[in-house]
């Protein structure tokens, strides 16, 4: 009689998790943007790809992490429904290859084959990189095309710049990581600031930034990457230039959002400055700057006339 019972519990919690796996892989809808479909698969997999380019995620909890995926899918689609009113979104080869090498090498492998080995240790085609690449990339497209004659560039000013760093032995460099957020009311925005600082304190910047940015580095826990000190905004750099390494600025109202910068590291380079060659870097700086400005503005701007339905 007592193995008799013992086996029933035993079918009894075969079959519960028999249940819970079998509804993992059904599929379900989990949200629709403007009557197109996101199921829990989609979020699955989104899950898989951002931990293969992040391994720092695998610490965090699994609602924590779903949520991650879902908004980064909810950020990819929006873009991609604007951007399937204006092109065909087949993938062009012709700049794949160097997408695939950039991406790939900021992730620090060294080689393609590498990275696709990597890839399939991880259950992940490299179509799918090559898609979400090209959807960013014919982003960026739409807006150049969309905002380019609304770049100002200051020349003056930048031959400025120049001629102080002319004079120098050195430049000074900051190691630099975002978080974006977007908020509509001042108390949004005061719940959301004290909500991430708390995060910052708790499990640190970059898992912070996994978890709360809006920016596509969120990927990435907000690293940018090494930036010289005369490309910074002058309204940014003066919120900079006092921190020291390992500290966050105060929130820098942007356009499209709200900003925090860490400084992750600072480095001194010796330079002989090639005023041609510096200038045209710092041009296209600036261009990039304010065309990333334009987009954060315009992505806000589709993603409030989505319509979302969770």
């Amino acid at each position: 009689m007592k193995n008799k019972n013992l086996n029933i519990l035993f079918i009894l919690f075969f079959l519960i998790c028999f249940k819970s796996v079998n509804s993992e892989n059904k599929s379900s809808i989990v949200i629709k943007i403007n009557n197109k479909i996101i199921t829990n698969i989609d979020v699955q997999n989104e899950k898989k790809y951002l931990i293969a380019i992040n391994q720092n995620l695998k610490s965090l909890d699994k609602d924590e992490m779903y949520n991650i995926a879902k908004n980064s899918l909810i950020r990819e689609r929006i873009k991609k429904n604007e951007l399937e009113k204006h092109y065909n979104l087949n993938i062009n080869s012709k700049y794949m290859d160097s997408l695939i090498k950039d991406f790939y090498m900021r992730l620090k492998f060294q080689s393609k084959e590498d990275f696709d080995v990597y890839l399939s240790n991880n259950n992940i085609g490299l179509n799918e990189i090559k898609s979400k690449l090209n959807i960013e990339t014919i982003w960026n497209e739409l807006i150049f095309n969309k905002y380019k004659d609304k770049v100002e560039i200051d020349e003056e000013k930048i031959k400025n710049k120049i001629n102080t760093l002319v004079s120098k032995e050195e430049k000074e460099s900051y190691l630099i990581s975002e978080i974006i957020f977007s908020a509509n009311t001042k108390e949004e925005i005061l719940i959301n600031h004290k909500k991430i600082l708390k995060s910052i304190d708790a499990i640190g910047f970059s898992d912070t930034a996994n978890i709360y940015s809006e920016a596509e580095t969120s990927k990435f826990g907000g690293e940018i990457g090494w930036i010289d000190t005369s490309q910074f905004s002058e309204k940014i750099f003066k919120k900079l230039k006092s921190l020291k390494t390992g500290e966050i600025t105060d929130l820098i109202n942007v356009p499209g959002g709200f900003l925090i910068l860490k400084i992750v590291d600072k480095k001194l380079t010796k330079i002989k400055i090639d005023k041609k060659n510096e200038f045209n870097q710092l041009i296209t700086y600036e261009k990039n700057r304010q065309l990333n400005e334009f987009s954060a503005i315009y992505f806000q701007k589709i993603k409030k006339n989505s319509i979302i339905n969770e």
